[in-house]
Parts: structure tokens; C-alpha cells; sequence
């Protein structure tokens, strides 16, 4: 024991400045030297650096499978094709919403393509760059908060943070790396919950990671807003208050104040400038503001919310102890478009009332021991929940599983704070680690990290692809793209793609054609949905692209001319934009 919140007797010890990055030395078995020394901060970085490492080992798996078999070209379809092509205008300056949503406004900025961007650009024409700058952000995400507490917190705090991220990679380690914005999104908000929760009991320094990993998180899924805002205020007035009362705020934390404050008003210029850059009304923030104004129905029950937090808390205990890891195909069950049961189980209950039992005595045992690092670890993920609940509350359509996902983490965030109450409590009853002891707890580390890196290295053998991605739609696509091409050349025309029918493809088709450097359009109807995108208005002479699946059919299909079959996927070409069709009308009646 020797952080400076580890035990009763840290608790009355006197404490670094508010915002210092510095914990007493642990003295950690033979070697050690005097607090402060160079030996000591030699043996601090060293143990940072193997925190860091174990709690990235879980993700290696898949930077070596990005790094040998990549996400090769021809295997992005919809939301990632949308994704990865907004990515591909960061550097034409055209890149300033998110994702597009069905409801025809975006996620609110693009902070989440803007680190993607170099990479993308280092591996070229594959898709491999967009999920290694993922990767990027989840390994962030996953070091920077068991760092962040081991320099603020103590050693014991930093071992409860280590031990629940490798919890949570055992349960969604293949949801890490996937660039879908319902799922990029949890592990950065778990860095957010925890880095908010170090500021607000004094670590200044904390503030600007935490700010960054928070715009990652509202920039890209705006269900989080709410709740990544009052968490910010809240952790923010926490720390004033703490300030004002120990009369600390000293010109280190000043410095780290403003540079939030910096940090924020950059990350989220994009957002302005589109804002204001826009007709009255059109702007992406108006429209966010006007949909949420003019709800076309009912906030959902109070009951129905409760339902969904539940199933999103059970989640992680409950896959690990039904095993359901070992079978879980190419997409897990907590990303699919599929509806949320009526109803919850009984061990999903169970596993639920488990967990508010848990904070609410860790609370209890936290306040005794003025355990304020795990204090306030419990206290926003208790926060965090009831904001996720009221939430749930505002979904529109049917609720599915990807929607609520991202409500998993401030329930995480719970089991940290019972994992370092736990960890403190008991690293209060020992004595200085001895050399034997730190080499078992390494070994105990080790093997933790292990388990889930053995569970993705298994998931990665069953399904041998970047998430998200379909391979055994290449062939298929490039046939089409083939087509295409064959037909603009012939024609010396632009072409001009349509969403209507068979999106996912069209989308597709639009991200490989501009790869290849062709001047494609998108239908004006369409042009909403993306960055940078050019209308048919002013190309000399265009073809106009259609695509159509059995589970996507074309309504116009019978008045424009087929270009090209493969598979289940049809093309079509037009050289007029055909918006409808007597003949699809005559044949519905």
C-alpha cells in the first residue's frame, strides 16, 4: 500500500497539490530507492508501462490480424462505407458532421474521422488504415484511464480500473475495433467516465484527455450527449468546489483549465463553422435541436427504459457466464438491427440487482474509508445510469439492440468503482509488497490479461475478417464496379448513384469508384447523407446508377435498364433520373 488514497492512514496523510501527476513510491520489493529518486521514478514508469501493456494485450490480436490480412478493398458496405468516405474528405476540408442518420440530420461533428484520417491515408486505397486509426482510439481508451489512475489514485485504484477493462474485453473485445458509431463509441466513454471522475476529486491534469475522449464519444453517437455534458458539468463543479474549499487552485490547474477549455473550443469548431456556414434552419445543430422539438411520438415509458438499462447492465456478467463468447458469430448479438426482447430473464434481473447491491455497499465502504477516487467512481456511474435511462426514454422506432449498447457503460463504470473499493480496501490490510509478492501479482496480472486475449484471438479464428466487414461480397462488387466502368468509359459520362433500392451497395459503390479517382455523384436526393459529395448539377453527361437486393428492391426498377447481375445484386442504368415508374405502379395494381 502506498497510494495516497489506499487506507485509512493514506487518507490522513498529506496530499500532492490538486492536479499532480505524482504518488508516493511504492518501494516495491529489492531495488527500490528512496521516494522521489531516480530509481524510483525509473520503477514508477516501468510499472506504468506494464499497466499500459496488460491492459492493451487484449486488443494485440487484432492489430496483428489488421497488420497481416487488413480490411482489404471491396468489403465496406453502408454505415462504414459512409464512415470511411468521410474520412477520405478530412483532408479536402469537407469533413465537418458525422454520420448521417436515417431521420436526414448527422451526428453532431467529426472528431472520430479526423484521427482516422492519417492512417488512412498511410495504408492507401485498402480500408485497413480506418480500422488501425480505431484500433488506435480503442487502445487509448483502454491505457490512458488505468494510467491516469495509478499516477492520481494509487497503485490498488489503478489494478480495479486494469481489472474491469480486461472484464470488459473478455465480454465485447470484438466490438473494440469496429468503426460503427453505436460501438467505437463505449470504450472511449469508459475513459471519459473515469478520467471526469480523477478531475473531479482534484487531478486538473485530467481534464483535457478527459474533454478529448468525451468529443469522440458526443461527436460520433448523439445519444451520449446528454449524458457526456452533465458529466462534465458535474465533475468540472466538483472540482471548483474542491478547489475553493482547500484554497489550491494554483497556476498549474489554471493552465490545465484553460487548456480544456482550448482543447473543447477546437474539437468542436467543426460544428460552429457548419452551423454557421448554413441557410437559416438547415444547419446540422438546428436540426438536431428542431428533432428533438418535434417529436413525432410519445416519450417511451419509464418502465420500458428501466427494461433496456437492465438487459444493457446484464450484458457483460451474463455472456461470460452463459459461455455465449465461444459461439458468438461475425456479428455479436449486443450490434445487431434486431428489436430487444419484451421482456428480461431472470438472471439478467438477477445480475442487475446484483449490481446496485454492489456500488451501494462499495458506496458505503468508500465513505468510510474516504476512499475518494472510488467515491467518485461510484457516484458517476450511478449518475451516468439514471441519464442513461432517461435516455432510453427518447428512442425513436423500434428499440434494437445496437441502440443500447452504449448504455453498458456507466453500469462498467459502477463495477470499477466497486473494483478499486475492493482493491484499496484491501491493499490497506497489507503490508509493502515484498519482491515475491509484486512477481505474483504480475503473474495474476498476466494471466488476467490473457483470458480475454485468448477469448479475441478465438473470435478471430472463427471469423477471420475485420469486423463489420463482408469479404464475400468482394467479388460481387468489384464485377459491378467493373461494369460501371466499362459503361462510363464507353459513354464518357459521370456517374450519378442512387440510395434508392439497395443503399448498402450504393453506398459501396460510391466510397470504390472515388478510390479509383473517378468524379462520381450522388443523386441530389441523396447528397444529405454525405461529406463532400457532388450533385449531378454540372457534369457535361451522366449516368445515373441503381442498385437493387432481395431485401432492398428497386421501385423503379422496370423503367430504367439493366446494367449488370451478380449474385443477389442487380445494377441498373439511367440516362435520366428516374424518381418514379407507371410501369412499377401498373404492376402493383
Amino acid at each position: 500500500m502506498s497510494a495516497e488514497d489506499e487506507g485509512s492512514a493514506a487518507a490522513r496523510a498529506p496530499r500532492p497539490s490538486a492536479g499532480s501527476s505524482l504518488a508516493p513510491s511504492d518501494g516495491a520489493g529489492a531495488g527500490a530507492t528512496s521516494p522521489g529518486g531516480p530509481g524510483s521514478r525509473a520503477s514508477r514508469a516501468l510499472e506504468l508501462a506494464g499497466l499500459a501493456l496488460l491492459a492493451l494485450l487484449p486488443l494485440v490480436p487484432y492489430l496483428v490480424f489488421l497488420l497481416d490480412v487488413g480490411a482489404p478493398r471491396y468489403t465496406i458496405f453502408a454505415d462504414h462505407a459512409l464512415m470511411e468516405h468521410e474520412t477520405l474528405h478530412v483532408f479536402r476540408g469537407e469533413t465537418l458532421l458525422g454520420l448521417g442518420s436515417r431521420f436526414r440530420w448527422h451526428h453532431p461533428g467529426p472528431l472520430l474521422f479526423y484521427f482516422c484520417a492519417p492512417f488512412q491515408k498511410l495504408w492507401g486505397s485498402s480500408s485497413t488504415g480506418f480500422y488501425v486509426g480505431t484500433w488506435t482510439i480503442a487502445a487509448l481508451s483502454a491505457a490512458a484511464p488505468v494510467v491516469a489512475t495509478r499516477l492520481v489514485a494509487g497503485r490498488a485504484h489503478a489494478i480495479g480500473v486494469l481489472a474491469v477493462t480486461l472484464a470488459w474485453f473478455a465480454a465485447f473485445g470484438n466490438l473494440a475495433v469496429n468503426p460503427w458509431v453505436r460501438t467505437v463509441v463505449v470504450l472511449p466513454f469508459m475513459a471519459y467516465f473515469v478520467l471526469m471522475a480523477l478531475f473531479a476529486r482534484g487531478a486538473s491534469a485530467c481534464a483535457l484527455p478527459g474533454v478529448l475522449f468525451g468529443a469522440v464519444v458526443v461527436q460520433t453517437h448523439v445519444a451520449s450527449a446528454s449524458t457526456v455534458g452533465v458529466v462534465g458539468v458535474l465533475a468540472t463543479g466538483a472540482f471548483l468546489a474542491g478547489a475553493y474549499r482547500r484554497r489550491s487552485l494554483r497556476r498549474r490547474d489554471l493552465a490545465w483549465l484553460g487548456a480544456m477549455l482550448v482543447g473543447a473550443l477546437v474539437v468542436f469548431a467543426p460544428l460552429v463553422i457548419e452551423q454557421l456556414r448554413a441557410p437559416p434552419g438547415e444547419g446540422n445543430v438546428s436540426k438536431l435541436l428542431a428533432f428533438a422539438r418535434e417529436r413525432q411520438e410519445p416519450l417511451r415509458p419509464w418502465s420500458v427504459a428501466f427494461k433496456n438499462w437492465v438487459l444493457a447492465t446484464s450484458w457483460l456478467p451474463d455472456r461470460l457466464l452463459e459461455r455465449s463468447l465461444l459461439h458468438e458469430g461475425a456479428l455479436p448479438a449486443v450490434m445487431r438491427w434486431e428489436p430487444v426482447p419484451v421482456g428480461i430473464s431472470r438472471t439478467a434481473g438477477v445480475l442487475a440487482f446484483v449490481h446496485v447491491v454492489a456500488v451501494a455497499a462499495a458506496s458505503v465502504v468508500a465513505l468510510r474509508r474516504r476512499d475518494v477516487p472510488s467515491l467518485a467512481l461510484l457516484a458517476l456511474g450511478a449518475l451516468g445510469s439514471a441519464l442513461a435511462v432517461s435516455a432510453l426514454r427518447a428512442l425513436v422506432g423500434e428499440e434494437h439492440y445496437s441502440l443500447v449498447v452504449w448504455t453498458t457503460v456507466p453500469s462498467n463504470v459502477g463495477w470499477i468503482g466497486v473494483a478499486t473499493t475492493a482493491a484499496s480496501a484491501l491493499a490497506a490490510k497489507l503490508p509493502r509488497l515484498s519482491a515475491r509478492r509484486t512477481r505474483a501479482l504480475v503473474a495474476l496480472g498476466l494471466v488476467a490479461a490473457a483470458i480475454p486475449t485468448a477469448l479475441n484471438r478465438s473470435w478471430l479464428a472463427r471469423n477471420p475478417e475485420a469486423p463489420g466487414t463482408f469479404p464475400d461480397a468482394a467479388p460481387s462488387l468489384r464485377a459491378l464496379l467493373g461494369a460501371v466502368e466499362q459503361r462510363l468509359a464507353r459513354e464518357d459520362a459521370v456517374p450519378v448513384v442512387h440510395m434508392m433500392g439497395a443503399w448498402t451497395w450504393a453506398t459501396a459503390v460510391v466510397l470504390e469508384l472515388e478510390k479509383d479517382g473517378v468524379d462520381v455523384r450522388v443523386a441530389d436526393a441523396d447528397t444529405w447523407s454525405y461529406a463532400g459529395a457532388k450533385a449531378a448539377q454540372g457534369a457535361p453527361r451522366v449516368v445515373h446508377l441503381y442498385f437493387e437486393i432481395p431485401a432492398d428492391p428497386l421501385p423503379v426498377a422496370p423503367c430504367v435498364e439493366l446494367l449488370a447481375e451478380e449474385a443477389h445484386v442487380t445494377a441498373y442504368a439511367s440516362a435520366t433520373d428516374v424518381v418514379t415508374c407507371a410501369k412499377s405502379a401498373e404492376a402493383d395494381r
